[in-house]
């Protein structure tokens, strides 16, 4: 099963998931369109925010909002999406 979510950092560390992002599916090409919806918000960028891609609980893909092109975790809304291990 895969799922796609957002986590959202608050000021203290912590980080929780936004439950009207989470979709959970058995279908690879709604979890690749659940994961590009997300990754190309532009209301999250430069915030501390990560989009997660899972399979079967093993992370596939993370994106982080803070990051920018060429860095670690940073997804470009374009770029390939891994959807198996």
């Amino acid at each position: 099963m895969y799922k796609v979510y957002l986590k959202i950092f608050n000021s203290r560390g912590y980080s929780f998931v936004l439950p009207e992002t989470r979709t959970t599916t058995p279908t690879p090409l709604a979890a690749e369109a659940a994961f590009r919806a997300l990754i190309s918000r532009t209301d999250l960028v430069g915030q501390k925010a990560h989009a997660v891609l899972s399979l079967n609980n093993r992370q596939l893909m993370y994106h982080r909002f803070d990051r920018s092109p060429g860095q670690a975790d940073y997804v470009a809304p374009d770029a390939e999406i891994t959807l198996f291990h």
